[in-house]
């Protein structure tokens, strides 16, 4: 009898990746009809040196085809659901030419589990890479493009039960404040390279368990700690705020990649202003 209770209290400490209700962007702030852009410092090691500079982070709530699998604005009889989608744009200096990055990363609102797109860019003088992840009957097809030798145009299939690394920031402003103590998946990364090619393939676990007083340009922000841990070693760790919307206010990645919240402000940034 102590075996299945201890086996059902395990059940309940430990969540697998869905279904994940996005209970943060169900907030009826999400239907305002504006995006939380979000401005942070960030550093990034490219040739080993760290390089400062700006990323902008943009969160919306927005329809999603199921069938042409874009963002869709009009009326029509394609099936849609509702998505929310995280956007990342930079531009990071090296020592000869910048390099200039850009992630898509689209989830369904009452799932963030289940990703519906990813798409990613990288320029730079030498070319283009692009990549991107969309569901295809049961699996996720991968595709990329990339301007380098060895294996510059492929395709893969994909578990859907994975989570891709970029995906991990909107399940993080969830995480904790459904009470999960635990979530664990396959985690997808190296999407963002400019090699392109397979994508790594780690089992990961998400766990939190303090809250502490974190400072960014921002100020200080009472912030829940979130850690990604792969094996034995902790991949991420995100600092997200206590109270909503339950921003990302830092990360730290294990590669040096990191995040610090600089700005942030709700914008209809795509309407047209007359200059």
């Amino acid at each position: 009898m102590s075996l299945i209770i201890n086996t059902l209290i395990t059940a309940l400490l430990l969540w697998g990746p869905g279904p994940f209700p996005g209970s943060t962007f169900a907030n009826p702030l999400w239907e305002d009809g504006k995006a939380e852009v979000c401005q942070y410092d960030a550093e990034t090691v490219i040739y080993g040196k760290v390089r400062k500079h700006q990323i902008t982070t943009i969160f919306v709530k927005e329809d999603f085809g199921t069938e042409s699998k874009v963002k869709v604005d009009v009326s029509g009889s394609e099936k849609r659901v509702t998505a929310i989608k995280v956007h990342s744009v930079e531009k990071i200096e090296s020592a000869n030419y910048p390099y200039q990055r850009a992630r898509t990363t689209i989830a369904s609102r009452t799932d963030l589990s289940a990703l519906l797109r990813q798409t990613t860019s990288s320029q730079e003088w030498c070319g283009i890479t692009s990549a991107r992840i969309v569901r295809s009957g049961d699996h996720f097809e991968h595709r990329w493009d990339s301007y380098f030798e060895g294996e510059p145009v492929g395709k893969e299939a994909l578990p859907t039960d994975s989570i891709t690394d970029h995906q991990l920031l909107l399940l993080a402003r969830d995480f904790d404040f459904q009470e999960k103590k635990a979530l664990e998946f396959t985690l997808l990364s190296g999407m963002e390279s400019n090699k392109a090619g397979p994508l790594q393939r780690r089992v990961a676990r998400m766990t939190s368990s303090k809250e502490v007083d974190f400072t960014s340009p921002l100020g200080t922000t009472h912030c829940r700690v979130v850690e990604v841990v792969c094996g034995d070693q902790l991949w991420m760790t995100l600092w997200v705020e206590v109270a909503q919307p339950h921003r990302i206010i830092g990360l730290d990645r294990f590669d040096g990649h990191k995040l610090r919240l600089r700005e942030s402000k709700r914008w209809a940034y795509w309407q047209r202003v007359s200059r």
